[in-house]
Protein backbone atom coordinates (compact mmCIF):
# COMPACT_ATOMS: atom_id res chain seq x y z
CA UNK A 1 0.00 0.00 0.00
CA UNK A 2 1.08 3.56 -0.60
CA UNK A 3 -0.14 6.93 0.49
CA UNK A 4 0.37 8.99 -2.69
CA UNK A 5 0.18 12.38 -0.95
CA UNK A 6 3.50 11.55 0.64
CA UNK A 7 5.14 10.82 -2.70
CA UNK A 8 4.77 14.23 -4.29
CA UNK A 9 8.20 15.84 -4.90
CA UNK A 10 6.79 19.38 -4.90
CA UNK A 11 7.81 22.60 -3.27
CA UNK A 12 5.26 25.07 -1.98
CA UNK A 13 3.87 27.35 -4.72
CA UNK A 14 4.84 31.00 -4.86
CA UNK A 15 3.17 33.29 -2.36
CA UNK A 16 0.72 35.86 -3.67
CA UNK A 17 0.51 37.55 -0.27
CA UNK A 18 -3.26 37.13 -0.10
CA UNK A 19 -5.08 36.66 3.20
CA UNK A 20 -6.52 33.22 3.81
CA UNK A 21 -10.29 33.57 3.68
CA UNK A 22 -12.08 32.16 6.70
CA UNK A 23 -15.65 31.03 6.48
CA UNK A 24 -18.43 30.54 8.97
CA UNK A 25 -19.39 27.03 9.98
CA UNK A 26 -22.96 25.83 9.99
CA UNK A 27 -24.47 25.94 13.49
CA UNK A 28 -24.82 22.16 13.62
CA UNK A 29 -21.16 21.66 12.70
CA UNK A 30 -19.46 23.83 15.31
CA UNK A 31 -17.69 20.76 16.67
CA UNK A 32 -15.76 20.63 13.36
CA UNK A 33 -14.20 24.06 13.79
CA UNK A 34 -10.86 22.30 14.23
CA UNK A 35 -10.33 19.70 11.53
CA UNK A 36 -7.40 17.30 11.52
CA UNK A 37 -5.99 16.39 8.14
CA UNK A 38 -5.11 12.92 9.44
CA UNK A 39 -8.85 12.19 9.45
CA UNK A 40 -8.87 12.53 5.65
CA UNK A 41 -6.51 9.69 4.81
CA UNK A 42 -7.00 6.38 3.03
CA UNK A 43 -4.90 3.58 1.59
CA UNK A 44 -4.52 3.15 -2.14
CA UNK A 45 -2.59 0.44 -4.00
CA UNK A 46 -0.12 2.12 -6.34
CA UNK A 47 -1.36 0.09 -9.31
CA UNK A 48 -4.71 1.94 -9.08
CA UNK A 49 -3.09 5.31 -9.81
CA UNK A 50 -4.02 5.74 -13.48
CA UNK A 51 -1.00 6.27 -15.71
CA UNK A 52 -2.99 6.77 -18.93
CA UNK A 53 -6.59 7.58 -19.84
CA UNK A 54 -9.20 5.11 -21.06
CA UNK A 55 -10.61 5.37 -24.54
CA UNK A 56 -13.08 6.74 -25.38
CA UNK A 57 -13.15 9.46 -22.73
CA UNK A 58 -16.64 8.67 -21.45
CA UNK A 59 -15.86 4.96 -21.03
CA UNK A 60 -14.37 5.68 -17.61
CA UNK A 61 -16.25 4.40 -14.59
CA UNK A 62 -18.54 6.64 -12.56
CA UNK A 63 -19.36 6.17 -8.89
CA UNK A 64 -22.55 7.93 -7.83
CA UNK A 65 -22.88 8.80 -4.13
CA UNK A 66 -26.48 9.79 -3.43
CA UNK A 67 -27.62 12.18 -0.73
CA UNK A 68 -28.76 9.13 1.22
CA UNK A 69 -25.16 7.80 1.00
CA UNK A 70 -26.25 5.00 -1.32
CA UNK A 71 -23.54 4.09 -3.83
CA UNK A 72 -24.29 3.02 -7.39
CA UNK A 73 -21.85 2.22 -10.19
CA UNK A 74 -22.00 3.38 -13.80
CA UNK A 75 -19.90 4.38 -16.78
CA UNK A 76 -19.41 8.08 -17.40
CA UNK A 77 -21.59 8.11 -20.53
CA UNK A 78 -24.52 7.22 -18.24
CA UNK A 79 -24.36 10.81 -16.99
CA UNK A 80 -26.80 11.75 -19.75
CA UNK A 81 -29.42 9.71 -17.89
CA UNK A 82 -28.32 10.61 -14.35
CA UNK A 83 -28.39 14.43 -14.54
CA UNK A 84 -31.78 16.08 -14.01
CA UNK A 85 -33.27 17.65 -17.13
CA UNK A 86 -33.34 21.09 -15.50
CA UNK A 87 -29.68 21.07 -14.39
CA UNK A 88 -27.17 23.77 -15.21
CA UNK A 89 -23.74 22.27 -15.91
CA UNK A 90 -20.82 24.64 -15.24
CA UNK A 91 -17.54 23.84 -17.03
CA UNK A 92 -13.99 25.17 -16.66
CA UNK A 93 -12.65 26.04 -20.11
CA UNK A 94 -9.01 26.57 -19.09
CA UNK A 95 -6.36 25.12 -21.39
CA UNK A 96 -3.20 23.49 -20.05
CA UNK A 97 0.02 25.15 -21.14
CA UNK A 98 2.97 23.15 -22.41
CA UNK A 99 4.69 24.67 -19.40
CA UNK A 100 7.54 22.21 -18.74
CA UNK A 101 10.86 22.99 -20.47
CA UNK A 102 14.06 20.96 -20.52
CA UNK A 103 17.32 22.62 -21.36
CA UNK A 104 20.97 23.15 -20.53
CA UNK A 105 23.07 26.00 -19.19
CA UNK A 106 26.17 27.19 -21.01
CA UNK A 107 28.20 24.98 -18.64
CA UNK A 108 26.30 21.94 -19.90
CA UNK A 109 24.33 21.43 -16.72
CA UNK A 110 20.78 20.19 -17.24
CA UNK A 111 17.89 22.40 -16.16
CA UNK A 112 14.18 21.69 -15.88
CA UNK A 113 11.75 24.61 -15.67
CA UNK A 114 8.04 24.62 -14.91
CA UNK A 115 6.52 27.92 -15.97
CA UNK A 116 3.79 28.84 -13.48
CA UNK A 117 2.64 32.37 -14.20
CA UNK A 118 3.29 35.19 -16.68
CA UNK A 119 3.79 38.74 -15.46
CA UNK A 120 4.76 42.15 -16.78
CA UNK A 121 8.46 41.52 -16.10
CA UNK A 122 8.66 37.86 -17.10
CA UNK A 123 7.48 34.38 -16.25
CA UNK A 124 7.73 32.77 -12.84
CA UNK A 125 9.25 29.30 -13.07
CA UNK A 126 10.02 26.48 -10.67
CA UNK A 127 13.47 25.08 -11.39
CA UNK A 128 15.33 21.83 -10.97
CA UNK A 129 19.11 21.71 -11.52
CA UNK A 130 22.30 20.77 -9.72
CA UNK A 131 22.92 24.49 -9.06
CA UNK A 132 20.53 27.42 -9.07
CA UNK A 133 20.62 29.29 -12.39
CA UNK A 134 22.02 32.79 -11.90
CA UNK A 135 20.59 36.08 -13.17
CA UNK A 136 21.88 36.78 -16.67
CA UNK A 137 22.43 33.10 -17.52
CA UNK A 138 20.84 31.64 -20.60
CA UNK A 139 19.14 28.25 -20.79
CA UNK A 140 18.98 26.59 -24.19
CA UNK A 141 15.99 24.25 -24.59
CA UNK A 142 16.67 20.78 -25.91
CA UNK A 143 14.28 21.16 -28.83
CA UNK A 144 16.08 21.97 -32.11
CA UNK A 145 16.00 25.57 -33.23
CA UNK A 146 14.80 27.01 -29.93
CA UNK A 147 16.08 30.43 -28.88
CA UNK A 148 17.55 30.59 -25.37
CA UNK A 149 15.62 31.51 -22.23
CA UNK A 150 17.18 34.29 -20.15
CA UNK A 151 17.20 34.19 -16.34
CA UNK A 152 16.17 37.61 -15.03
CA UNK A 153 16.40 36.98 -11.30
CA UNK A 154 14.96 35.19 -8.31
CA UNK A 155 11.24 34.98 -7.54
CA UNK A 156 11.37 32.92 -4.35
CA UNK A 157 13.24 30.04 -2.74
CA UNK A 158 12.50 27.64 -5.58
CA UNK A 159 11.41 30.08 -8.28
CA UNK A 160 13.08 32.13 -10.94
CA UNK A 161 11.92 34.99 -13.09
CA UNK A 162 12.71 34.20 -16.72
CA UNK A 163 12.21 35.85 -20.10
CA UNK A 164 10.87 33.77 -22.99
CA UNK A 165 11.73 34.89 -26.53
CA UNK A 166 8.93 36.56 -28.46
CA UNK A 167 5.37 35.39 -27.81
CA UNK A 168 5.63 33.35 -24.62
CA UNK A 169 2.56 31.18 -25.29
CA UNK A 170 3.70 30.40 -28.82
CA UNK A 171 7.19 29.59 -27.53
CA UNK A 172 5.80 27.12 -24.99
CA UNK A 173 3.53 25.55 -27.61
CA UNK A 174 6.54 24.86 -29.84
CA UNK A 175 9.18 23.90 -27.29
CA UNK A 176 7.40 22.93 -24.08
CA UNK A 177 6.02 19.69 -22.66
CA UNK A 178 2.70 19.08 -20.94
CA UNK A 179 3.24 19.12 -17.17
CA UNK A 180 1.73 15.77 -16.23
CA UNK A 181 1.15 15.33 -12.49
CA UNK A 182 4.01 13.89 -10.42
CA UNK A 183 2.14 10.64 -9.75
CA UNK A 184 2.12 9.87 -13.48
CA UNK A 185 5.56 8.33 -13.71
CA UNK A 186 6.29 8.68 -17.41
CA UNK A 187 7.13 11.48 -19.83
CA UNK A 188 4.32 13.16 -21.71
CA UNK A 189 3.64 11.77 -25.17
CA UNK A 190 1.76 12.76 -28.33
CA UNK A 191 -1.53 11.33 -27.01
CA UNK A 192 -1.36 13.51 -23.90
CA UNK A 193 -1.49 16.62 -26.07
CA UNK A 194 -5.08 15.67 -26.81
CA UNK A 195 -6.16 13.72 -23.73
CA UNK A 196 -4.75 16.03 -21.02
CA UNK A 197 -7.07 18.76 -22.34
CA UNK A 198 -10.85 18.93 -22.17
CA UNK A 199 -12.73 18.93 -25.47
CA UNK A 200 -13.98 22.44 -24.61
CA UNK A 201 -10.63 23.96 -23.53
CA UNK A 202 -10.31 27.51 -24.91
CA UNK A 203 -8.36 29.80 -22.56
CA UNK A 204 -4.62 29.03 -22.13
CA UNK A 205 -3.15 29.44 -18.67
CA UNK A 206 -3.31 26.29 -16.53
CA UNK A 207 -0.40 24.10 -15.44
CA UNK A 208 -2.72 21.20 -14.58
CA UNK A 209 -5.91 19.98 -16.19
CA UNK A 210 -9.39 20.41 -14.67
CA UNK A 211 -9.57 16.64 -14.62
CA UNK A 212 -13.30 16.10 -14.09
CA UNK A 213 -13.83 17.61 -17.53
CA UNK A 214 -11.52 15.12 -19.22
CA UNK A 215 -14.33 12.54 -19.30
CA UNK A 216 -16.68 14.59 -21.48
CA UNK A 217 -16.98 14.00 -25.22
CA UNK A 218 -18.71 16.25 -27.71
CA UNK A 219 -21.28 13.50 -28.22
CA UNK A 220 -22.06 13.34 -24.48
CA UNK A 221 -22.41 17.13 -24.29
CA UNK A 222 -24.80 17.01 -27.27
CA UNK A 223 -26.88 14.29 -25.59
CA UNK A 224 -27.10 16.36 -22.41
CA UNK A 225 -28.17 19.41 -24.40
CA UNK A 226 -30.83 17.38 -26.19
CA UNK A 227 -32.29 16.41 -22.83
CA UNK A 228 -32.55 20.05 -21.77
CA UNK A 229 -29.44 20.28 -19.60
CA UNK A 230 -27.94 23.76 -19.95
CA UNK A 231 -24.21 24.47 -19.91
CA UNK A 232 -22.11 27.53 -19.17
CA UNK A 233 -18.38 28.08 -18.78
CA UNK A 234 -15.95 29.94 -16.57
CA UNK A 235 -12.16 29.99 -16.50
CA UNK A 236 -9.95 29.03 -13.56
CA UNK A 237 -6.29 28.50 -14.35
CA UNK A 238 -5.26 25.51 -12.26
CA UNK A 239 -1.94 26.16 -10.52
CA UNK A 240 0.81 23.89 -9.28
CA UNK A 241 -0.49 24.35 -5.75
CA UNK A 242 -3.32 21.95 -6.53
CA UNK A 243 -0.80 19.10 -5.94
CA UNK A 244 0.66 20.51 -2.73
CA UNK A 245 -0.02 18.20 0.24
CA UNK A 246 -1.40 19.56 3.49
CA UNK A 247 1.58 19.41 5.87
CA UNK A 248 -0.13 20.74 9.01
CA UNK A 249 -2.50 18.82 11.27
CA UNK A 250 -5.00 21.65 11.75
CA UNK A 251 -6.42 22.32 8.29
CA UNK A 252 -7.06 26.00 9.12
CA UNK A 253 -3.28 26.45 9.33
CA UNK A 254 -2.74 25.30 5.74
CA UNK A 255 -1.46 28.15 3.51
CA UNK A 256 -3.99 27.74 0.73
CA UNK A 257 -2.64 28.43 -2.74
CA UNK A 258 -4.18 31.21 -4.83
CA UNK A 259 -5.58 30.82 -8.33
CA UNK A 260 -6.95 33.32 -10.83
CA UNK A 261 -10.36 32.85 -12.34
CA UNK A 262 -12.87 34.66 -14.52
CA UNK A 263 -16.66 34.60 -14.38
CA UNK A 264 -17.90 35.79 -17.81
CA UNK A 265 -21.08 37.84 -17.99
CA UNK A 266 -22.91 34.96 -19.67
CA UNK A 267 -22.00 32.61 -16.81
CA UNK A 268 -23.10 35.11 -14.16
CA UNK A 269 -26.41 35.61 -15.96
CA UNK A 270 -26.94 31.86 -16.29
CA UNK A 271 -26.37 31.44 -12.54
CA UNK A 272 -28.66 34.35 -11.61
CA UNK A 273 -31.41 33.20 -13.96
CA UNK A 274 -31.36 29.54 -12.96
CA UNK A 275 -34.41 28.46 -10.93
CA UNK A 276 -33.74 27.93 -7.24
CA UNK A 277 -35.27 24.44 -7.34
CA UNK A 278 -33.05 23.34 -10.25
CA UNK A 279 -29.52 22.09 -9.51
CA UNK A 280 -26.31 23.82 -10.46
CA UNK A 281 -23.79 21.07 -11.19
CA UNK A 282 -20.09 21.92 -10.98
CA UNK A 283 -17.78 19.96 -13.25
CA UNK A 284 -14.73 19.74 -11.02
CA UNK A 285 -13.51 21.25 -7.79
CA UNK A 286 -12.09 24.22 -9.71
CA UNK A 287 -15.61 25.26 -10.68
CA UNK A 288 -16.80 24.89 -7.09
CA UNK A 289 -13.98 27.07 -5.83
CA UNK A 290 -14.56 29.75 -8.46
CA UNK A 291 -18.33 29.95 -8.02
CA UNK A 292 -18.30 29.96 -4.24
CA UNK A 293 -15.51 32.54 -4.15
CA UNK A 294 -17.36 34.76 -6.63
CA UNK A 295 -20.53 34.43 -4.55
CA UNK A 296 -18.67 35.56 -1.44
CA UNK A 297 -17.23 38.51 -3.35
CA UNK A 298 -20.64 39.41 -4.78
CA UNK A 299 -22.25 39.30 -1.35
CA UNK A 300 -19.44 41.32 0.21
CA UNK A 301 -19.76 44.01 -2.48
CA UNK A 302 -23.53 44.03 -2.03
CA UNK A 303 -23.18 44.44 1.72
CA UNK A 304 -20.62 47.22 1.32
CA UNK A 305 -22.88 49.04 -1.10
CA UNK A 306 -25.71 49.06 1.39
CA UNK A 307 -23.70 50.36 4.31
CA UNK A 308 -24.73 53.82 5.38
CA UNK A 309 -27.99 53.72 3.49
CA UNK A 310 -31.02 54.87 5.48
CA UNK A 311 -34.47 53.37 5.43
CA UNK A 312 -37.53 55.54 4.82
CA UNK A 313 -37.89 56.25 8.53
CA UNK A 314 -34.41 57.78 8.56
CA UNK A 315 -32.75 54.97 10.43
CA UNK A 316 -29.69 53.08 9.18
CA UNK A 317 -30.37 49.74 7.56
CA UNK A 318 -29.84 46.84 9.92
CA UNK A 319 -27.82 44.38 7.81
CA UNK A 320 -26.30 42.34 10.58
CA UNK A 321 -29.75 41.32 11.71
CA UNK A 322 -30.57 39.66 8.42
CA UNK A 323 -30.12 36.00 9.21
CA UNK A 324 -27.84 34.15 6.84
CA UNK A 325 -26.08 37.25 5.51
CA UNK A 326 -23.54 38.48 8.05
CA UNK A 327 -21.41 36.83 10.68
CA UNK A 328 -21.02 39.37 13.44
CA UNK A 329 -18.06 37.49 14.87
CA UNK A 330 -15.91 38.38 11.88
CA UNK A 331 -17.94 40.00 9.14
CA UNK A 332 -17.60 37.02 6.80
CA UNK A 333 -20.57 36.40 4.56
CA UNK A 334 -22.71 33.41 5.44
CA UNK A 335 -24.82 32.38 2.48
CA UNK A 336 -26.16 28.99 3.56
CA UNK A 337 -29.74 28.20 2.89
CA UNK A 338 -30.02 31.32 0.70
CA UNK A 339 -32.59 32.64 3.21
CA UNK A 340 -33.36 36.31 2.84
CA UNK A 341 -32.15 36.35 -0.76
CA UNK A 342 -35.47 35.86 -2.56
CA UNK A 343 -36.33 38.40 -5.24
CA UNK A 344 -39.76 39.97 -5.70
CA UNK A 345 -41.01 36.98 -7.69
CA UNK A 346 -40.32 34.71 -4.74
CA UNK A 347 -37.42 32.97 -6.46
CA UNK A 348 -34.21 32.78 -4.49
CA UNK A 349 -31.40 34.65 -6.23
CA UNK A 350 -27.90 33.23 -6.75
CA UNK A 351 -25.43 35.96 -7.56
CA UNK A 352 -21.75 35.75 -8.51
CA UNK A 353 -19.31 38.55 -9.20
CA UNK A 354 -18.27 38.89 -12.83
CA UNK A 355 -14.77 39.35 -14.22
CA UNK A 356 -11.24 38.30 -13.31
CA UNK A 357 -10.66 37.59 -9.64
CA UNK A 358 -8.27 35.66 -7.40
CA UNK A 359 -9.14 33.14 -4.72
CA UNK A 360 -7.38 31.28 -1.95
CA UNK A 361 -10.63 30.01 -0.46
CA UNK A 362 -10.28 26.78 1.53
CA UNK A 363 -13.50 24.75 1.38
CA UNK A 364 -13.79 22.06 4.02
CA UNK A 365 -16.52 20.33 6.06
CA UNK A 366 -18.75 22.95 7.65
CA UNK A 367 -18.58 25.30 4.65
CA UNK A 368 -21.96 26.66 3.60
CA UNK A 369 -22.51 26.47 -0.15
CA UNK A 370 -24.46 29.25 -1.83
CA UNK A 371 -24.21 28.31 -5.51
CA UNK A 372 -23.21 24.69 -6.09
CA UNK A 373 -25.70 21.89 -5.51
CA UNK A 374 -23.98 18.92 -7.15
CA UNK A 375 -20.48 17.93 -8.23
CA UNK A 376 -18.80 15.79 -10.85
CA UNK A 377 -15.21 15.10 -9.85
CA UNK A 378 -12.35 12.64 -9.94
CA UNK A 379 -10.97 10.72 -6.97
CA UNK A 380 -8.50 12.85 -5.05
CA UNK A 381 -5.26 12.45 -3.14
CA UNK A 382 -5.45 11.55 0.54
CA UNK A 383 -4.75 14.39 2.96
CA UNK A 384 -5.50 16.97 0.25
CA UNK A 385 -7.52 20.16 0.10
CA UNK A 386 -9.54 18.63 -2.74
CA UNK A 387 -10.62 15.74 -0.53
CA UNK A 388 -11.60 18.31 2.11
CA UNK A 389 -13.74 20.12 -0.47
CA UNK A 390 -15.53 16.97 -1.61
CA UNK A 391 -16.18 16.01 2.01
CA UNK A 392 -17.85 19.39 2.56
CA UNK A 393 -20.58 18.39 0.09
CA UNK A 394 -21.42 15.20 1.99
CA UNK A 395 -19.52 14.11 5.07
CA UNK A 396 -16.06 12.80 5.75
CA UNK A 397 -17.47 9.41 6.69
CA UNK A 398 -19.60 8.94 3.57
CA UNK A 399 -16.85 10.14 1.21
CA UNK A 400 -14.19 7.89 2.72
CA UNK A 401 -16.60 4.94 2.71
CA UNK A 402 -17.23 5.53 -0.99
CA UNK A 403 -13.48 5.78 -1.60
CA UNK A 404 -12.91 2.47 0.19
CA UNK A 405 -15.57 0.86 -1.98
CA UNK A 406 -13.95 2.31 -5.10
CA UNK A 407 -10.58 0.92 -4.04
CA UNK A 408 -12.06 -2.51 -3.42
CA UNK A 409 -13.70 -2.49 -6.87
CA UNK A 410 -10.44 -1.48 -8.59
CA UNK A 411 -11.46 2.00 -9.69
CA UNK A 412 -8.67 4.05 -11.24
CA UNK A 413 -7.62 7.13 -9.27
CA UNK A 414 -6.46 10.72 -9.83
CA UNK A 415 -6.08 12.79 -13.02
CA UNK A 416 -6.46 10.07 -15.65
CA UNK A 417 -8.66 7.96 -13.40
CA UNK A 418 -12.38 7.37 -12.97
CA UNK A 419 -15.02 9.84 -11.79
CA UNK A 420 -17.49 10.44 -9.01
CA UNK A 421 -20.92 12.11 -9.11
CA UNK A 422 -22.46 13.74 -6.05
CA UNK A 423 -26.05 14.62 -7.08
Amino acid sequence: MVRPAHLLPLRAPFSLELPIRKHKMAPDRQEDLVLKISLFDYDLPSEQIAQAPVSPRDASRLLCLGRDDRVTHHVFSDLADLLPDNALLVLNDTQVLRARLFGRKASGGRVELLLTEPGPEGWKALWKASHRPRPGEEILPETPGAEPIRVLGDAGERELLVALPGDGLAYLEHHGHLPLPPYIRRPDGPEDARRYQTVYAETPGAVAAPTAGLHFTQDLLARLQARGVKTTTLTLHVGIGTFAPVKVEDTDDHPMHAERFCIPEACAQAIAGHPADAPIVAVGTTVVRALESAALESATLDLAGREGQADQSGGAMDLAGREGQADQSGGAMDLAGREGQADLTGRQARQVRQGWQSTNLLIQPGFRFSIVDSLITNFHLPRSTLLLLVSALRSRESILAAYREAVSLKYRFFSYGDAMYLP
